[in-house]
């Protein structure tokens, strides 16, 4: 049991950061006009999970706060998981 922990551990904690990163790249223009394949990677990684939340929440404005609910699901998910079966 305690692989399958360290499993959902290791994979929400790469969700966790590809979303931050994801965060970090909208903030610098030049990487969305022309992003290279280190972005590309964390895009499609990233919007799998996000565009379904997006769809259910829209943007405020200018504010994009699926990625925020996305961690929080992760996080609610790891330690449903961790708990379940430890």
């Amino acid at each position: 049991m305690t692989n399958v922990v360290e499993l959902v551990n290791f994979i929400t904690t790469f969700l966790y950061v590809a979303i931050f990163a994801r965060v970090i790249v909208t903030w610098f223009p030049t990487q969305r006009e022309n992003p290279n394949l280190l972005v590309q990677i964390i895009y499609k990684v990233t919007e799998r999970m996000l565009q379904p939340i997006k769809k259910i929440i829209p943007s405020m404005g200018y504010i994009d706060i699926s990625p925020m609910i996305a961690i929080i699901l992760i996080v609610v998910i790891r330690e449903v998981v961790s708990r379940a079966l430890s």
